[in-house]
């Protein structure tokens, strides 16, 4: 199974490039940071596709055909409302990976930044105090 201290360290990691996002979403900011936004956007990908891997291929699998009623349910309701996490991430990057195309279409930038920052976000809040603590 996954390590979750490993784990914690990497929501750690996904929270401090979540929170630049966060800190550049109106559309002088975008303008001035774009560069740094769409680096920051590929190295969120990179993190997030290791930390994905680590928990939708070994971690929620193994609770899954775990005998912790418990941690079966909770695991089973995260797949559910958040399984198709790393498509949408996807998709984003690939629309933001660059800043021609953040300049391009700031305010759907700073829109899909957003929505996505937030899911991302949620995730990891609620695998931390829902999740974690039934390993």
């Amino acid at each position: 199974m996954a390590n979750i201290n490993d784990l914690k360290r990497q929501h750690k990691e996904i929270y401090e490039i979540t929170s630049f996002l966060k800190l550049n979403m109106e559309e002088n900011k975008v303008k001035q940071e774009a560069a740094k936004l769409s680096q920051s956007i590929n190295i969120l990908a990179g993190k997030l596709k290791m930390h994905l891997i680590a928990e939708d291929d070994y971690l929620y699998p193994k609770l899954l055909k775990g005998a912790d009623f418990k941690a079966k349910e909770t695991a089973e309701k995260f797949i559910n409302e958040m399984g198709n996490l790393a498509q949408v991430f996807t998709e984003y990057k690939g629309k933001y990976n660059i800043s021609p195309r953040i300049l391009g279409d700031i305010d759907g930038f700073i829109k899909e930044t957003k929505m996505i920052v937030d899911a991302l976000e949620n995730r990891m809040n609620r695998e931390d105090r829902d999740l974690y603590i039934l390993l």
